[in-house]
């Protein structure tokens, strides 16, 4: 059986793409690269029949800085306004 290489996918361990493939024997990914070899998540029992719920969590915005008020802007040899 031939491998099946994963398109764009990069090796956690030498970094380098496109050198991923999925073991025809034990559906593992292994890098012919560097030897790397994870397996594959077993798949979750469905007989349940629900739906999956993942939660989707944004990250928290940074407090944004306080508003200044808006200044004048004087260009060079331009006199004050008079009070």
């Amino acid at each position: 059986m031939s491998r099946r290489f994963i398109a764009g996918a990069v090796c956690p361990r030498c970094g380098l793409m496109d050198k991923l493939f999925l073991s025809p024997n034990d559906d593992a990914i292994e890098c012919i690269r560097c030897g790397h070899r994870e397996s594959r998540p077993a798949k979750p029992n469905r007989a349940s029949g629900k739906p999956i719920t993942i939660p989707a969590t944004l990250p928290a915005k940074p407090n944004p800085a306080p508003e200044t008020p808006p200044e004048k802007i004087r260009f060079v040899g331009e006199e004050p306004p008079a009070c």
